[in-house]
């Protein structure tokens, strides 16, 4: 990883620590979502509120998976959206707090070559506030832009 990236950290946080923090907002989220809510239009042409939950369960394993790391769970697409996105939540939690996970590095394929925890802090820790927000705002949820970005994790978008 580069020292650009390493600078902008928060002292003493991992990459454990952000997930945690944006992977919580994002389950609060979900949690309001009323179930009118689920099929309104997102801000993605095509998508409804339940699209990006389905996107992030199908792209991390898939992008993981390419480099021997089982982050599938066995909730499906049309199971309660919170259940899905909390088996691939906890998926992702147990990789970067196992230190013999977090650490190995692995062939994410056109991605190139990562550690575990750096590839998850560089692809899917920034996709899940964004798509937390995505949610948020498809389902007109009072979940301003601020409280689910915050300085932390902007700096490391």
């Amino acid at each position: 990883m580069s020292d650009q990236h390493t600078d902008r950290r928060v002292a003493g946080e991992t990459e454990a620590d952000r997930f945690r923090r944006a992977a919580g907002r994002f389950s609060e989220i979900i949690a309001a979502v009323p179930d009118s809510a689920w099929s309104n239009p997102a801000c993605c042409t095509g998508w409804t509120t339940i699209d990006p939950i389905r996107h992030l369960n199908e792209w991390v394993p898939a992008l993981f998976g390419k480099g021997g790391l089982d982050l599938t769970g066995r909730a499906s697409a049309g199971d309660d959206p919170l259940v899905v996105w909390e088996e691939l939540r906890a998926a992702i939690q147990a990789a970067l707090d196992d230190p013999d996970v977090a650490g190995r590095e692995i062939d994410l394929g056109p991605a190139g070559r990562h550690r575990v925890d750096r590839g998850i802090d560089q692809f899917v820790t920034g996709d899940v506030v964004v798509h937390a927000w995505d949610v948020a705002t498809a389902a007109a949820l009072d979940w301003p832009i601020e409280r689910i970005v915050d300085e932390q994790v902007a700096a490391e978008m």
